[in-house]
């Protein structure tokens, strides 16, 4: 029998994973390591319950962390990306190179240089463990359709089709050679020219229909000890239990 009950969202943290439902986005489950009692804790919320919302503060908190540390960098980025168009326009006072800048910019860049201090970030701290995790428990319970064993999950992959980074990744990878076309579109023929455009296009959208840049995870995730993969099942199983008693008190109404 097809499991019908999908994980809505997962994200991982440095100091465990935060699942949402698929039966309703309002319930989200977060299950972590306390470091002070030295054991696995769940917090259950509902976004309509703002009490419960303030006793969450290591995802709340750590996620404006994140995106005030992402909206420097996109500051170091976009002056990169004013530098270089300013170059191309009054230095090489090419148009193509300008243009060229100007897609680059808009296209690559802000994810280029976004993934380069994400892949750093996580890797100094335990959210490339959790986040790999994360992938496995996911694997893992659309192919077995329960709560996997501590053993079963370790021989599932730390690499996920549903990864968000795999369309950042097909962005980057194919946008880069029209970037490149653009700026010496003299000096290559225009079918050449149109060939790359079209191809590069392509590429990025089949990228995410096939496993070809599951490898680009290798940046965000490492290897994950025991302790990561009990609190990724320990979230799951309080996900699923939610779940039954959303699911058993709409039959009781009904």
């Amino acid at each position: 029998m097809e499991n019908k009950r999908k994980i809505a969202k997962a994200s991982s943290l440095r100091n465990g994973i935060v699942l949402m439902s698929g039966v309703t986005n309002q319930l989200q489950v977060k299950s972590y390591f306390d470091s002070d009692t030295n054991t696995i804790k769940t917090i259950t919320r509902w976004h309509s319950d703002f009490k419960l919302n303030r006793k969450i503060d290591e995802d709340l908190n750590e996620i404006v962390i994140k995106r005030n540390q992402v909206d420097k960098l996109k500051k170091v980025g976009c002056s990169i990306n004013i530098v270089l168009i300013l170059y191309s326009a009054l230095i090489a006072r090419d148009i193509h190179y300008v243009c060229a800048a100007l897609f680059f910019s808009f296209t690559v860049a802000k994810y280029l240089y976004t993934c380069i201090y994400m892949s750093f970030k996580m890797k100094a701290n335990k959210a490339a463990r959790y986040h790999a995790a994360e992938h496995m428990l996911i694997n893992a319970y659309y192919k077995l359709e329960r709560v996997p064993s501590l053993e079963e999950i370790k021989t599932f992959s730390r690499f996920s089709e549903y990864c968000g980074s795999r369309v950042v990744t097909s962005i980057i990878i194919g946008y880069i050679p029209i970037s490149l076309a653009i700026a010496f579109y003299d000096e290559i023929h225009i079918i050449a020219y149109l060939l790359i455009c079209i191809i590069s296009f392509i590429i990025s959208k089949k990228m995410l229909k096939k496993d070809f840049i599951k490898i680009d995870q290798v940046l965000f995730t490492t290897p994950p000890t025991d302790l990561e993969l009990k609190v990724a099942i320990k979230a799951l199983d309080i996900l699923l239990k939610e779940e039954e008693k959303i699911e058993k008190t709409s039959v009781t109404i009904l």
